[in-house]
């Protein structure tokens, strides 16, 4: 089983790489949700304008882009995964859940 103490240069090294990687995803699950969150905005907003007054062309115009826009826009990872925050919380549970089996597994081992 591979071992790395906390005090090497190889433990920061990785320690480095990991929170690089772990932001690097949080950044593509963060705009991911930002884009989910301003395509539902786009409906209201299209409501809220005096729409009314418009002339009919405009009218059918909202109607067309309030229709499209009912389905959210979502940024997915290779066609299958939805990149937003509840996305990263399942990355970030998933990882600690791992973490946490391999250390039992460790300690297990090491003391029996």
């Amino acid at each position: 089983m591979l071992i790395i103490e906390i005090q090497s240069v190889q433990f920061f090294l990785l320690l480095v790489y990991f929170s690089c990687m772990m932001c690097q995803v949080a950044i593509y699950c963060w705009y991911g949700q930002l884009l989910m969150e301003k395509s539902d905005a786009v409906t209201s907003a299209c409501y809220k304008i005096d729409w009314h007054r418009a002339s009919v062309k405009n009218q059918k115009m909202l109607i067309t882009i309030m229709e499209r826009v009912k389905k959210p826009v979502v940024m997915r990872a290779f066609g299958f995964f939805e990149l937003n925050l509840a996305t990263l919380m399942k990355i970030l549970k998933s990882s600690y859940s791992y973490f946490a089996v391999l250390q039992r597994l460790y300690t297990t081992n090491n003391f029996n």
